[in-house]
């Protein structure tokens, strides 16, 4: 039986995939420039809006601000005909470089955050608590296409995340001399805090 090859996809390529009877569209833009590391996958942006029928004029939408980012393994979206491969279109500044993500630790009840994270991509640190403008960065995680279908269902904005987990709450003292160089990179304003 002969092997199949897998297709190399690059940023900039546009994937659509089916919401129920209608069509959605993500752009890829980043692969996980993590180092030896966990690989996440490529970062794909979620283009507005879900459509009747294929969208003709592929380049006007793919320069509107996307809805939301994730990481997927677009490989087996691929294989799997969840996503399907539709061009390769110029990625917008907005989305041209890596994004600042949040993550969190969950408590005891598995619901609540004790504790946010930000990652550049390169390094990770915890904050404790997220400020107002940290609410919308894109949560650090893996999705697939069933996920982000019930995303868009939803109408799904990063900031949900905050409202349905939590701000957290501030940093230890020994949390923040543990990881004082990660902080100084990402997140200096947290050693200042009391």
């Amino acid at each position: 039986m002969a092997k199949k090859i897998k297709q190399k996809y690059h940023p900039g390529d546009l994937f659509q995939f089916p919401v129920d009877d209608k069509y959605a569209y993500c752009q890829y833009t980043h692969s996980d420039p993590t180092p030896g590391g966990l690989n996440y996958g490529e970062l794909v942006h979620i283009l507005p809006g879900v459509f009747d029928a294929p969208v003709e004029e592929l380049e006007c939408h793919v320069s509107q601000e996307s809805q939301f980012c994730t990481f997927v393994g677009i490989e087996d979206e691929v294989e799997w005909e969840r996503f399907k491969y539709v061009g390769n279109y110029p990625i917008p500044k907005s989305r041209s470089k890596f994004p600042l993500f949040k993550s969190g630790t969950r408590g005891v009840d598995a619901k609540t955050i004790t504790t946010w994270w930000l990652w550049d991509g390169e390094t990770s640190c915890p904050i404790g608590k997220l400020k107002k403008e940290q609410y919308s960065l894109p949560y650090r995680v893996i999705s697939n296409q069933i996920c982000i279908v019930d995303q868009i269902k939803r109408g799904y904005r990063a900031e949900d995340d905050v409202a349905e987990c939590s701000a957290g709450q501030p940093l230890s003292a020994e949390m923040k001399e543990r990881f004082r160089d990660r902080i100084m990179k990402l997140a200096p304003y947290i050693l200042d805090e009391e």
